[in-house]
């Protein structure tokens, strides 16, 4: 037992064993992040944006070419049913798709007063898809003679019976928008300042915005424009509802109302009493 007790003291001081250098070369079960990396196969696909891409060549590429989007519009069949040919025009993402789409859309004859309408606004909204040689090329585009020629007698024809005059008022909007760059569609301004001014009852804030900026942009076109606008402008409660409305859900459209009443005070001398601001 003695002899235990004084052998115990000698162990616990007793140095560590070292390891060989031969020992420390061999390679152990742990690896550097360097070795890791090394030893993972490179990534050959990813996603960005919601598209596929493939590694090849030292590139990232798509995995399916993007289709130009006038052969989209152009390969497009118009649907024979009212109704769906209206979703192929609303489901257009970019003017170029429109545009070669509707040269085949226009002749068909689903293609009715609703449809005239929901392209011009489509187009407008679309607008900033188009870069600068492409606006210029609009004054020579057939299909935008071909929509107004025969849009202008569908909305004729139509007389309120199907297309709605919030529906009008936007596509109003969006020949102002195209003023300079589509002319052809100048032929759609009477007859959808009919439709959009009709059934005046507490109509919605958008319309109104959408007519009256509208009209103040056309009317170096048409200088008796103004006249269709009576109903909405000598009613103060309707103008006072709008910019009501649209002070929270619509500042763009207020923006766009209020230009456009700025413009009418200045340019119209017997308007200005109506409009005070």
């Amino acid at each position: 037992g003695a002899s235990a007790a004084r052998a115990l003291p000698a162990a616990r001081g007793r140095a560590p064993r070292r390891a060989g250098r031969a020992a420390l070369q061999r390679p152990g079960p742990f690896l550097l992040l360097e070795e890791l990396r090394e030893r993972r196969p490179p990534r050959r696909t990813k996603r960005r944006r919601g598209r596929l891409w493939v590694r090849e060549g030292g590139a990232w590429r798509p995995a399916r070419p993007e289709v130009p989007p006038e052969r989209v519009g152009a390969e497009t069949e118009p649907a024979g049913d009212a109704r769906e040919l209206a979703r192929q025009v609303e489901g257009s993402k970019e003017a170029r798709r429109l545009l070669a789409f509707l040269e085949r859309a226009v002749p068909s004859p689903a293609f009715g007063a609703e449809h005239v309408a929901l392209s011009v606004h489509r187009l407008s909204v679309q607008k900033s898809t188009l870069n600068s040689s492409a606006l210029e090329a609009l004054k020579d585009r057939q299909v935008l003679r071909a929509l107004a020629a025969r849009g202008r007698e569908l909305l004729e024809a139509e007389r309120g019976a199907n297309l709605s005059a919030s529906l009008a008022a936007q596509a109003l909007r969006g020949v102002a928008v195209y003023k300079r760059e589509a002319p052809q569609l100048r032929a759609l301004i009477r007859p959808l300042v009919a439709l959009a001014a009709r059934n005046t009852t507490q109509p919605s804030s958008k319309r109104v915005a959408c007519v009256i900026w509208a009209v103040a942009e056309l009317r170096e076109l048409e200088p008796d424009l103004q006249d269709a606008l009576l109903p909405f402008l000598t009613d103060k409660k309707c103008l006072s509802r709008a910019r009501s409305d649209l002070q929270g859900r619509g500042r763009q459209d207020l923006a766009m109302m209020e230009k456009g009443l700025q413009k009418l005070r200045k340019e119209v001398p017997f308007l200005r009493q109506v409009l005070r601001a």
